[in-house]
């Protein structure tokens, strides 16, 4: 199974800003794992921002060569979507819209 990591933005730090999940995200600085006994790819707090089942169908229909997992899910729901967390591919960088098959 792949893992991810999570870390906040020193902007993020530096503003106090809230923690996203008390529990398994405190703010602090420092990289968060994936923990693999959940079996999901991506920290737990991010899941509720993925797409939903119809979503993730919708996607899964859009781009039947790809293979979909939790990292890719968020990284294509981009800036236009319901919700406060965006994702991109580092803490320094802004975050972007992943389309599956634009970089081939």
């Amino acid at each position: 199974m792949r893992s991810s990591t999570f870390r906040y933005a020193q902007s993020w730090l530096d503003a106090n800003g809230g923690e996203i999940d008390p529990i398994h995200l405190p703010l602090r600085r420092g990289a968060f794992r994936s923990d693999p006994s959940t079996k999901t790819e991506v920290p737990l707090p991010f899941l509720d921002a993925a797409p939903d089942g119809w979503g993730r169908s919708i996607l899964t229909a859009a781009f039947p060569k790809q293979h979909f997992g939790d990292g890719e899910f968020l990284a294509a729901t981009g800036n236009e979507r319901t919700g406060e967390l965006r994702f991109g591919p580092s803490p320094d960088m802004l975050p972007e819209r992943w389309t599956p098959g634009a970089n081939k």
